[in-house]
């Protein structure tokens, strides 16, 4: 076969005094070959504008259950695309600027071309400010997180807090940068950063939401500490 469709087949028999009619017809489906998938569509960013530091989430569509590879300047994310192609991952982002952001989705066949590109701009952290971002943009209960938080005077003490929960403290990197992991309760819940930022104490807050896990969690809150910090 040499093309997707609907083959109609017949046959005919011959010998040395002629040709006899043709059989009755059958009929042959014949499928595309499988190929690789096309280009990513419908690449979004939320949000479009970040801090230096802070998480981005991609969503978009590409063939379903395909590989895909979103990439954001040097950083990329892979994920596999659910049953209806709809696909999620997370960029933490490094500097400031507009981050050029696209997408591949790739089968056993092979590998699409890149989506079209989107844009996401990446502010400064101002001078004297802190941030604090959580990596994946959507929690789940019960699932690890990374809380960073950038911008505190380097070699300073950080402690970070769910309410009034200690869940983890550190001295921050020379790169004014501090990371946990977190495994969070299900619920609304604050953040806050004990920092020191230019000389000067100060607190800084982060309101998040957390799924519900498939099992109800336990313990308070605050959720519980997986590692501490990295120095």
């Amino acid at each position: 076969t040499d093309a997707a469709g609907t083959l109609t087949v017949t046959a005919v028999a011959a010998n040395n005094i002629g040709t006899g009619p043709a059989s009755a017809p059958i009929t042959v489906e014949v499928t595309a070959a499988p190929t690789a998938p096309g280009a990513p569509t419908n690449l979004a960013a939320n949000p479009t504008t970040v801090t230096a530091g802070g998480t981005v989430n991609i969503t978009g569509n590409s063939e379903a259950d395909s590989t895909v590879t979103v990439t954001a300047g040097g950083t990329t994310c892979t994920t596999t695309a659910d049953g209806t192609g709809h696909f999620a991952c997370d960029i933490t982002t490094d500097a400031a600027g507009t981050l050029t952001v696209t997408a591949v989705a790739a089968n056993n066949i092979g590998t699409s071309p890149a989506s079209a590109p989107i844009t996401v701009e990446v502010t400064e952290v101002q001078s004297g400010t802190a941030v604090i971002s959580v990596a994946p943009a959507s929690l789940v209960a019960g699932t690890e997180a990374t809380v960073t938080v950038t911008g505190a005077d380097a070699g300073t003490s950080v402690t970070v807090k769910v309410g009034t929960t200690t869940v983890c403290t550190t001295t921050v990197a020379d790169d004014g940068i501090a990371t946990c992991q977190w495994i969070p309760a299900a619920g609304a819940q604050t953040l806050t950063a004990e920092v020191v930022v230019d000389g000067t104490a100060t607190t800084v807050t982060k309101d998040v939401t957390v799924a519900p896990a498939g099992t109800p969690g336990d313990g308070d809150g605050a959720g519980s500490l997986a590692n501490l910090f990295a120095s």
